[in-house]
């Protein structure tokens, strides 16, 4: 999915014509109404084959203005576990924002050791925020998760969604973790695929997962794929 598709939807919501080249001709889609239902649109064809029907090579996107106001945000939870519970409930509370992302463990953990070296004043207070969160609050760094977020809209509806996000936030364990972890959160996102290149190097490989499952099943989904990974590692 895209990275922003809670607000702006994924590809096939963007794209609204598109030629697609073939071996046998060209194959045009037109967007001739907002929606119709007159059986099976050809434009759907044109996502996920990887080239196998053809080449797009003209398409017709859909473009949002720029959004009035923008923030970002964190939290930290102490299980990746209490995360999925409170995406759940955020989802059934309806103020997704344009971006929320949870990620475990490996993947915070991963994310912290390419933070920049701090400064002298920052690391200060860095130690000082570690300290609260561990032996004040009990968080494990073995097993805490987190979530970066961005909010995009009015300036209204970002407020909307600060205070839902992060009150919600609280009833699941959950703590702030500051508008410049989630900055720096979202934007590595970014550069996955750069790290990716530079391991390639060194022979080692790497490369993103991506699945639709239902909320019951997503730890089983986990737990499987990391037990495959990591039987596949010994081979």
């Amino acid at each position: 999915s895209g990275m922003k598709k809670n607000r702006y939807g994924n590809i096939e919501d963007i794209v609204l014509e598109a030629t697609l080249v073939t071996g046998i001709g060209d194959v045009e889609t037109r967007h001739a109404t907002p929606r119709n239902s007159t059986g099976v649109a050809p434009r759907v064809w044109l996502f996920g084959n990887e080239g196998n029907f053809g080449i797009i090579t003209k398409a017709v996107l859909k473009v949002h203005p720029i959004p009035e106001a923008r923030e970002y945000g964190s939290l930290v939870f102490k299980s990746l576990e209490d995360g999925v519970r409170y995406l759940k409930q955020l989802r059934h509370e309806g103020a997704v924002p344009a971006s929320i992302r949870l990620v475990n463990n490996t993947e915070f953990r991963f994310g912290q050791a390419l933070k920049p070296a701090p400064t002298f004043l920052h690391g200060l207070i860095d130690r000082a925020k570690k300290l609260f969160l561990f032996k004040v609050k009990r968080f494990d760094p073995l097993k805490m998760a987190a979530c970066t977020i961005v909010m995009e809209g009015t300036p209204r509806e970002v407020a909307t969604q600060r205070e839902t996000i992060f009150s919600l936030a609280s009833d699941f364990g959950g703590m702030s973790g500051g508008a410049s972890n989630g900055r720096r959160g979202y934007t590595l996102t970014f550069g996955i695929a750069y790290i990716r290149d530079f391991f390639n190097q060194f022979h080692i490989m790497g490369e993103t997962f991506e699945t639709s499952v239902p909320w019951s099943k997503i730890h089983d989904v986990i737990g499987a794929v990391e037990k495959e990974l990591a039987q596949q590692a010994q081979t």
